[in-house]
């Protein structure tokens, strides 16, 4: 019964140092590889948040350019229509009452004063 003893304190303990250093090697393991994954995916969330940032700029500078485009716009059509009615208001006067570039006045002098 003595030796029972002597042989299973030591093997037993044996056995446990053993089970102790596969758990610690399997574990640790275990934490690299979910260390990775987490240093993975935080890669990630920043690239993530750096390409949210540049889209926004890019936003912010596609909707200025938009509202520019939009502003030169509404203002060549304003010049447009301001032509149009000038067009419009030469055609419905009567000949006589456009000068002719060169014609000389009532005076007898040409007309040299810009308009």
């Amino acid at each position: 019964m003595q030796t029972d003893w002597l042989v299973y304190a030591p093997t037993t303990a044996l056995l446990s140092a053993a089970t102790w250093g596969v758990a610690r090697w399997w574990y640790r393991r275990q934490l690299a590889a979910l260390s990775l994954r987490l240093h993975q995916m935080d890669k990630a969330r920043q690239s993530c948040a750096a390409q949210t940032v540049q889209a926004r700029r890019q936003l912010e500078k596609l909707q200025h350019e938009l509202s520019q485009s939009r502003r030169a716009a509404s203002q060549a059509a304003a010049q447009r229509e301001k032509v149009q009615r000038l067009h419009a208001v030469l055609q419905a006067a009567p000949p006589e009452a456009t000068p002719q570039r060169g014609a000389a006045s009532p005076d007898g002098f040409a007309d040299t004063l810009p308009m």
